[in-house]
């Protein structure tokens, strides 16, 4: 299920950079291949359980299908406050986020400073979605993975991330 999420965050954040028909459809393709894990997903999971608790299992398998339902309320927020390129972009992080916490059985928090703090970064109108991308991931995720990195490196375990930005707009994180 880790390889699965894994595999799902890189199509769904190259959905913000699609310009072109065809680029839709071949990310479209890999995201389709990842929703067609759910219809193996269900009987696989029964396989797992005695004949009493099947029904609870596969219930259970497919309550993960509640986020296309979510999705309904959540992406148009997002495109009001930050354009369609954000909604792939946000979803992207939430699994990496899933992931973190499925893996490290750690929690992934960000503040509202972080926030405000990349928005305030993005001066250039044109550059749209490529000014985000360009802070997370050379300069945020960077940092974040060393701290990460690090404290893996001291045989400690990963509880908590936390991430965010003081009022001078610099990036803090603190990883437990």
């Amino acid at each position: 299920m880790t390889v699965l999420l894994l595999a799902a965050a890189l199509p769904v954040w190259l959905v913000s950079y699609a310009t072109q028909y065809w680029q839709l459809l071949a990310i479209g393709l890999l995201l389709g291949v990842v929703g067609a894990s759910f219809a193996v997903g269900t009987p696989y999971c029964a396989r797992f359980f005695p004949q009493e608790k099947r029904g609870f299992a596969m219930g259970f398998f497919g309550a993960g299908t509640t986020g296309a339902a979510l999705n309904m309320f959540v992406a148009p927020r997002l495109i009001e406050a930050y354009g369609w390129t954000a909604v792939p972009k946000v979803y992207a992080v939430v699994l990496l986020a899933t992931r973190v916490a499925t893996n490290h059985k750690a929690q992934f928090d960000y503040d509202d400073g972080l926030v405000e703090a990349v928005l305030a970064r993005c001066t250039e109108v044109d550059t749209g979605a490529r000014a985000v991308d360009h802070i997370l991931n050379g300069t945020l995720l960077p940092e974040i993975a060393e701290s990460v990195l690090a404290r893996m490196a001291e045989g400690q375990a990963i509880a908590r991330i936390k991430v965010g930005a003081g009022k001078d707009g610099k990036f803090k994180y603190s990883v437990k």
